[in-house]
């Protein structure tokens, strides 16, 4: 990486419920949800956000995979050139 993209991502997560329900009773929470960190890598169908990353590896963890089709806006923080 040349330079590490501090992103804030708004995202509609995926949720599921057990319990049967009418159809007109079906309801889920679309509000956003809010996730921050370091863009790792990016598709053309998702974006991966890590919290960590070590320079000398390489690698990362505490990876997130987010599909674009889920994501509301994303915004750039910041950029931190890399030596």
């Amino acid at each position: 990486m040349k330079e590490l993209v501090v992103l804030k991502v708004e995202w509609i997560d995926a949720s599921s419920d057990p319990v049967w329900r009418q159809l007109d009773e079906l309801k889920g929470d679309e509000s956003p949800t809010i996730s921050i960190g370091i863009l790792a890598r990016e598709t053309r169908k998702a974006l991966y956000i890590t919290t960590t990353y070590d320079p000398e590896s390489k690698c990362v963890v505490n990876t997130k995979f987010i599909p674009k089709g889920m994501i509301v806006k994303r915004k750039i923080l910041c950029k931190i050139p890399m030596k």
